[in-house]
């Protein structure tokens, strides 16, 4: 028995995932346990470790482009570009929620009291995200930043006039990193967008076993299971909220996308109220 035991856990394959920006508690992340229970339908057992450093996205990409061992996978916002480096695995994490975007503002500035347009507002977004692609291709003006805190930051000092974060990510940032700043109460950005797993194209055994093990949650319930664990509470929450909806286009959206399975996507709350800058 012992000897089935090492022969077993010598072939469990180690895979390492990207470090999410100051998540307390790795191994309990919303991202590493839906990874960790697709991964348990494999035949092959694997073995989930955190990086050992955070790093920037564009590093990430390469690391796993490069296939250089110090990172396998990880998951983030879907674009043209990061679907020709890196192999997505198609199955969207957080049924779109990544481009249901609240407002962090500075509440003692006039930017939630007098009129808003594009010409008047100004965001900030990390200089390697799509996000801020998506915003400038609509018209928006955009201050980039390197630093992840630095954002926050800015919109403190009065730099910027809002940092647009998804409805799954602000309460954590409010409540742990930016305190003294405000969620605007009445808006909501929106634009469709995916959140995959990407691991290296040349290692396509564990874009697999991930597929497989998420398709396989759909269908036994585990997924929306984890899913509603996770956001059910924000969900709620901001389902008995008005907000009115900028509406945005996203070109970076690959049109294999599978915007055709709705089982996949969460639906805006029907009456929030559509508007234009």
């Amino acid at each position: 028995m012992s000897a089935l035991l090492l022969a077993s856990t010598a072939q469990a394959k180690t895979v390492i995932f990207a470090l999410p920006y100051d998540n307390r508690d790795v191994m309990q992340d919303y991202h590493v346990l839906l990874l960790q229970k697709a991964l348990s339908y494999s035949a092959t057992p694997y073995t989930l470790l955190p990086a050992k450093e955070t790093m920037a996205q564009s590093r990430v990409l390469r690391e796993i482009s490069q296939q250089t061992g110090i990172v396998d996978v990880f998951w983030s916002m879907t674009s043209v570009e990061r679907e020709k480096l890196l192999k997505p695995v198609r199955v969207p994490l957080s049924r779109g929620l990544l481009g249901w975007r609240l407002l962090l503002v500075n509440q003692n500035t006039p930017f939630l009291s007098t009129p808003r347009t594009k010409q008047n507002t100004l965001f900030v977004q990390g200089y390697d995200w799509p996000d801020s692609q998506i915003l400038k291709a609509n018209g928006y003006k955009i201050h980039t930043a390197n630093d992840y805190h630095s954002m926050f930051t800015m919109v403190e000092k009065g730099r910027v006039n809002a940092l647009p974060r998804s409805v799954i990510e602000i309460a954590d940032e409010h409540k742990n990193i930016a305190a003294k700043l405000f969620i605007a109460p009445d808006l909501m950005l929106y634009y469709p967008t995916a959140e995959y797993f990407f691991v290296s194209n040349k290692d396509s055994n564990l874009a697999a076993a991930i597929e497989h093990g998420l398709i396989e949650m759909y269908k036994d319930g585990s997924f929306n299971a984890l899913f509603e664990q996770q956001y059910g509470t924000i969900l709620t929450q901001l389902a008995q909220q008005k907000r009115k909806v900028l509406k945005l286009q996203n070109p970076l959206l690959p049109t294999a996308t599978p915007l055709d399975k709705p089982e996949y996507w969460q639906p805006l709350p029907s009456h929030f109220e559509q508007i234009n800058w």
